[in-house]
C-alpha cells in the first residue's frame, strides 16, 4: 500500500499515478479510502485539479517512505536467499548417512527454506563434477591433485584394520602403514588389493 500512496504525492493526481501504477482510476481512489480508512483521518486535500498531503498525509508520509525502503530491502534479501534455493546442487558420497551429511541437510534446509539436489557418486567422480559445474558443493572422502579445489574438512575419519586373530600384528596397539607393506586388503569394491 504504501507504493499505492507514495505515487500519488508523486504524481498529485489520481489520473496520473493510476497510469504509472498501471490500475484505474477507480480503483486507487478506493485503495486510498482504505488507506485513509486504516489511519483513520484523511491524508489528502483533494481539489478538482490536484491533490495534496494534508498535516496528517505528511506525517504518513514520512512512516510510509521508511516502509518502501523496508520493503525494498526485504524484497531484495529474499530474492536472493531464493535464487539460491532454485539451483544448489550437493555432491556426496554414497555413505554420507554415515558421516551425518543428511541430518546436516536436513537442518539446513528447515533452518533456511533453501532447497537443493543431492547427487551421489565416488570421490572422483564428484570432483570432476565440481570442476565441470555439475555441483556446487560436495562431500568427498579424499581429494585427489586433478582439480584445483578448496577445500574444508567436515569430518576426521579413522582408519581400522580388521585382521584375524592370529595374524602377526592382531596384538599391536598401533599398526603404521608400513607395517601392512606387501599384505593383501579385502577393500570396499570387494577386490583384493595390495599395499
Amino acid at each position: 500500500m504504501s507504493t499505492l500512496f507514495l505515487t500519488l504525492v508523486d504524481s498529485k493526481s489520481f489520473t496520473e499515478a493510476a497510469d504509472k501504477l498501471f490500475i484505474s482510476q477507480s480503483s486507487l481512489s478506493k485503495r486510498i479510502q482504505v488507506i485513509e480508512h486504516t489511519a483513520g483521518c484523511k491524508l489528502f486535500t483533494r481539489n478538482t485539479r490536484n491533490v495534496e498531503l494534508n498535516y496528517y498525509g505528511q506525517l504518513y508520509f514520512n512512516y510510509a517512505k521508511q516502509i518502501k525502503a523496508l520493503e525494498s530491502a526485504c524484497d531484495q534479501e529474499l530474492q536472493s536467499v531464493t535464487s539460491g534455493a532454485q539451483g544448489i546442487t550437493i555432491g556426496a558420497i554414497p555413505s554420507m548417512n554415515e558421516y551425518h551429511i543428511t541430518a546436516l541437510l536436513a537442518k539446513f534446509m528447515s533452518e533456511t527454506g533453501i532447497h537443493f539436489r543431492i547427487k551421489t557418486a565416488t570421490s572422483g567422480k564428484l570432483e570432476r563434477m565440481l570442476h565441470d559445474h555439475q555441483c556446487d558443493v560436495a562431500f568427498i572422502k579424499a581429494p585427489g591433485n586433478d582439480y584445483i579445489l578448496k577445500q574444508l574438512p567436515y569430518f576426521k575419519d579413522h582408519l581400522v584394520a580388521v585382521l584375524p586373530p592370529k595374524h602377526r600384528l592382531a596384538s599391536a596397539k598401533q599398526i603404521h602403514l608400513r607395517d601392512l607393506a606387501n599384505e593383501n586388503f579385502f577393500t570396499r569394491t570387494g577386490k583384493f588389493t595390495t599395499l
